[in-house]
């Protein structure tokens, strides 16, 4: 993948993960200068912390941080915290405290089927609806059997080296319900299957792909492209296969170049027709591509319909093309439910937007809390994260909440974030959203970051932005942004927000060397209390 592209995937990921064999600079295991005492005065940054803060590297660049002991919220570092700045995809331990305070970390969501006419002899006379719930795995992901599954670099970044698929069926939700439509006896559909997607108003202003209240692999086609002989097409594979889609593979197999050989790409040539083009090297893991669908209700109607076959339903109506939303029903009558199934509880959903920096799914967090607030626009969830922003005490002017993701426009202070933190020690499911947060060495993008004493003790929600400057051939890191936990060499809790904008780069190349000085930072902090 060339520079641009790599650095336009971490501008929209907001803190992809990347592959750790293309992390350059950083200094693993090395640690920090260490001092005991915790200033007196806030505005005195002890030297080990303000060694790293003084690294060249930042010279140009503007940093916040705010550091405060766990218990008593006593300021221990105050270094421009009441300055606003672009949060990156910190914004969405907002969206996903809301989310949690508004449904609970134990609630779960159901996916009912319901058919709009008489069964008789096996036969429905009308339609089978799926009314989406906003479950964003719909069984996918692999929890059905148990905890929520998924990779380092998700698939939802299939831009960024080393992105991989969960091994979670993605279609094992409609398996589950096409199961249950034919043990409640229906054998025949006399007419159409219909998804139910009113649940709120599809949302296209925040993310590429729209925000949907139905959800099959994350609304998106995976397309793998498994090398071969030098010279010789690579092999495809690719999933969901769904009715009306097909993909042809233009992919050749070079000689191993380090990873400088994968690069795929995929493009639509007519309505779902997809083709992948590129090329993968000799021995290397399968190098995946990736396809987000604009008509998410119509993709899970196809895969649904081609369920139902499967499992044994005569279903009359053509499996492609647009979902027949005019046929919907204004209610459903009691007794007409023929299959339902429950999401894992939405503690699940939360871990995975929080680890993987989810960007699609804290969008839908966000939609949906709109919907527990008996709105259908999803931007009225945005107005509920800032009753939250009032309700935890913090600095709302200080505070911009424009999308649950965190775009470039979301900006916050170091104070509002902490504070954040401070208050969500208090709640129900203060556990669920720690333990959802990256840790340094362990997880999430602070996984490529480990080899340092503070390994699994740095917890914290993490934000990049980067984007090339062509006319003059190097890279601005646009923000980098941790909030969080760090449990100190003493032992002691400390609560954190470390905010660091506009870094000139050199290259790409350079970014992930800022990055581990950043990490650096925390690293003193843990040292030095």
């Amino acid at each position: 993948m060339g520079a641009a592209a790599l650095l336009t995937s971490l501008a929209l990921a907001g803190c992809g993960s990347v592959d750790p064999t293309v992390v350059a600079g950083g200094s693993p295991g090395t640690e920090a200068p260490t001092t005991t005492l915790a200033p007196s005065d806030p505005t005195a940054i002890p030297p080990a912390i303000q060694a790293a803060l003084d690294d060249p590297t930042f010279a140009d660049s503007s940093i916040g941080l705010l550091i405060q002991d766990g218990d008593t919220h006593d300021v221990l570092v105050d270094k421009a915290a009441n300055e606003i700045y672009e949060a990156g995809s910190t914004t969405k331990l907002y969206s996903a405290a809301t989310f949690l305070d508004t449904y609970g970390a134990d609630h779960t969501l159901v996916t009912p089927v319901h058919r709009t006419g008489p069964l008789t002899d096996g036969v429905v006379d009308g339609d089978l609806v799926l009314v989406a719930s906003g479950d964003q795995n719909l069984g996918g992901r692999g929890v059905l059997d148990g905890p929520i599954q998924f990779v380092p670099t998700d698939h939802t970044y299939f831009n960024l080296p080393g992105a991989a698929i969960t091994p979670g069926d993605p279609l094992a939700g409609l398996k589950v319900l096409a199961a249950q439509v034919v043990e409640s006896g229906v054998s025949e559909v006399s007419g159409d299957v219909v998804v139910d997607d009113r649940l709120f108003d599809t949302f296209t202003q925040w993310e590429q792909s729209p925000i949907s209240p139905i959800v099959v692999n994350d609304n998106q086609i995976d397309v793998l492209s498994l090398p071969t002989e030098v010279g010789q097409a690579a092999d495809l594979d690719w999933r969901p296969q769904v009715p009306g889609w097909s993909v042809r593979s233009e992919v050749t197999t070079v000689a191993a170049a380090g990873g400088a050989g994968n690069a795929v790409q995929v493009t639509q040539e007519a309505p779902g027709q997809l083709v992948v083009s590129g090329t993968v090297e000799e021995g290397s893991a399968p190098v995946l591509g990736g396809w987000s669908v604009q008509d998410p209700a119509a993709f899970a109607r196809s895969a649904f319909i081609a369920e139902l076959q499967a499992a044994g339903v005569t279903v009359n109506a053509d499996p492609t093309g647009a979902n027949p939303v005019a046929d919907l029903p204004a209610s459903y009558e009691d007794g007409s439910q023929v299959a339902a199934l429950t999401s894992a509880p939405l503690s699940e959903t939360v871990h995975l937007v929080l680890k993987v920096s989810h960007n699609w799914g804290a969008e839908l967090l966000t939609c949906m809390i709109a919907v527990a607030n008996g709105s259908k626009d999803c931007e009225d969830g945005l107005r509920a994260e800032y009753d939250l922003v009032g309700r935890a005490g913090l600095d709302r002017d200080a505070t911009f909440l424009l999308d649950g993701a965190g775009s470039s426009l979301s900006r916050f202070s170091p104070d509002s974030a902490v504070g954040l933190i401070n208050w969500s020690t208090t709640q129900p499911w203060a556990q669920v959203y720690r333990d959802a947060l990256p840790v340094l060495g362990e997880s999430g993008d602070l996984d490529l970051f480990g080899g340092t004493p503070a390994d699994g003790k740095v917890i914290a929600k993490t934000g990049t932005r980067a984007v090339p400057d062509p006319g003059a051939d190097r890279v601005l890191m646009q923000t980098r942004t941790m909030v969080g936990f760090i449990e100190a060499k003493s032992g002691r809790e400390l609560h954190f927000a470390l905010m660091v904008q506009n870094v000139p780069l050199a290259s790409v190349e350079d970014l992930f060397a800022v990055l581990r000085k950043i990490v650096d930072i925390t690293v003193a902090i843990y040292e030095t209390y």
